[in-house]
């Protein structure tokens, strides 16, 4: 196992996006800051950068929660 992953790079560090990630488009995610992001490509890389847990983010793009440590899913109407 081990010697099947040698030589592999870090997708982050050669600038390869994930193919299997599934793309978030026409949501609106309010930030604490007040910064508003309409697109994530990644929620694990998008977690990570924003230092929060994956799977509550999933739940709260799905709609299943209304914030998620200061951060805000704002409905389209």
């Amino acid at each position: 196992m081990r010697s099947a992953k040698l030589g592999r790079k870090y997708p982050e560090l050669s600038g390869i996006k994930n193919a299997q990630a599934k793309i978030y488009e026409n949501i609106k995610l309010l930030s604490p800051d007040g910064i508003l992001y309409t697109r994530i490509e990644c929620i694990a890389e998008f977690a990570r950068i924003h230092k929060l847990h994956a799977g509550h983010l999933s739940s709260l793009l799905l709609g299943k929660g209304k914030s998620l440590k200061g951060w805000i899913r704002i409905d389209i109407v």
